[in-house]
């Protein structure tokens, strides 16, 4: 992330820096292939973004995805995160990324009126109850001309999710909401209109993750959730204190294969094929 187009590691478009992102990932999280491979067009997709200082990072959870960008090269800009869990703005604060990170609700942020050029959120705006109340809240803290880019999972994420599971499409689909905790799985016409209620110009709406790109993730999914209901045997033993032993490297190195033909084609997709959006609005002036 940088002032300027981003150099080193991450020079080239988004699909190939989709690739390298993925890497990063899978070494970092080689048990946890759902969110390698989507953390992967994320990223790839706010790097090619021109983000400016000072930046917040809402919802920055544990400041993994922001410390990324960053390691990826060009100049640094000044970041501060919020996240409403005080455990996560504990890890956030040692990761290196922020100036600064602050417990509170993002629906009430505890940040002066026209604190920041740029407001980022990665996939955060779905889990939130009355998330119109954050984008009131975006727009206060934004400068004038600011940027306001998120990403959020997309409605044809649900087919995708029933289409794979034939068995009991609807039961898995209410089972995987509750379980990832989805609140606001809305079309781009409604962000869209969301936005613009808040007082902010829609700057461009673009879909990723294509339905086959999905159906590869929800292949990884149910793996995930399988060890899971299992006591999280595998887990543990992928885990820090076992990796020593190369469970994680070899989870790593197989996860990378499976997913690496997914990580470039999954940063574009048409809008009504679309599982997932990327979206980017600015405050007038």
């Amino acid at each position: 992330m940088s002032e300027t187009a981003p150099q080193g590691p991450l020079a080239g478009g988004a699909a190939e820096r989709a690739g390298r992102f993925l890497d990063l990932y899978t070494a970092l999280l080689p048990q946890y292939p759902t969110v390698s491979l989507w953390r992967c067009w994320e990223a790839a997709l706010f790097s090619v973004q021109e983000l400016r200082g000072p930046l917040l990072d809402l919802g920055c959870g544990d400041g993994s995805i922001l410390a990324s960008l960053v390691a990826g090269g060009g100049s640094r800009v000044t970041a501060h995160g919020l996240d409403i869990s005080a455990e996560s703005v504990a890890l956030a604060a040692t990761c290196g990324a922020y100036r600064g990170v602050t417990v509170c609700d993002g629906r009430r942020m505890a940040h002066p009126d026209q604190a920041f050029a740029t407001v980022v959120s990665v996939c955060v705006l779905e889990h939130i109850p009355a998330a119109e109340s954050v984008l009131s809240e975006v727009a206060r803290v934004l400068k004038p001309g600011g940027l306001f880019a998120f990403s959020v999972p997309a409605p044809r994420l649900l087919a995708v999710a029933a289409e794979t599971h034939p068995a009991d499409p609807s039961g898995f689909v209410e089972a995987f909401n509750e379980r990832v905790e989805h609140r606001n799985v809305w079309s781009a016409e409604r962000w869209a209109a969301a936005l613009a209620a808040a007082g902010l110009l829609v700057h461009d709406i673009r879909g990723f993750m294509p339905p086959d790109a999905a159906a590869a993730w929800f292949e990884a999914y149910d793996w995930v959730v399988r060890p899971i209901r299992g006591r999280g045997a595998l887990y543990r033993l992928a885990g820090p204190g076992l990796r020593r032993f190369g469970l994680g490297r070899a989870l790593a190195s197989y996860w990378r294969r499976r997913l690496t033909p997914w990580a470039g084609r999954g940063v574009s997709a048409s809008l009504e094929e679309a599982c997932a959006l990327f979206v980017t609005a600015k405050r007038p002036g």
